[in-house]
């Protein structure tokens, strides 16, 4: 590590939840541009600091009324009013992508996520 580097970045700290999380819950923050996502690696409430993996691949949950398909390295999108993935693109924040095939109706999904502001 640089003398300059203060952490790897795989995990992050994020000082203000938006709403209460369960560890593993999808976490979407920020403004509308710079927007960040990750996952919750404790359950804590809103307003609270909580740690947020941005990086690696998690089962998430996906909406079994989607009927939107999606192969194996497609983009994945978090769909914010549900929390969920979804491979729709329009009113959704790109968080990374499907690790294995998304068949229509699924309740879960493999995504890698991309630690990268969207």
């Amino acid at each position: 590590m640089s003398q300059n580097q203060t952490q790897t970045g795989n995990t992050i700290t994020i000082s203000s939840l938006p709403y209460n999380v369960t560890a593993g819950d999808g976490v979407q923050w920020g403004a509308t541009t710079g927007r960040m996502f990750g996952v919750a690696a404790k359950t804590a409430l809103s307003g609270a600091s909580c740690s947020v993996d941005v990086v690696g691949v998690f089962t998430l949950p996906s909406g079994g009324s989607d009927a939107v398909t999606a192969a194996e390295g497609d983009k994945a999108y978090w769909m914010a009013s549900a929390k969920l993935v979804t491979a729709t693109s329009t009113a959704n924040t790109l968080i990374g992508n499907f690790m294995a095939a998304r068949a229509s109706g699924a309740t879960s999904v493999t995504v890698r996520l991309n630690g990268a502001p969207v």
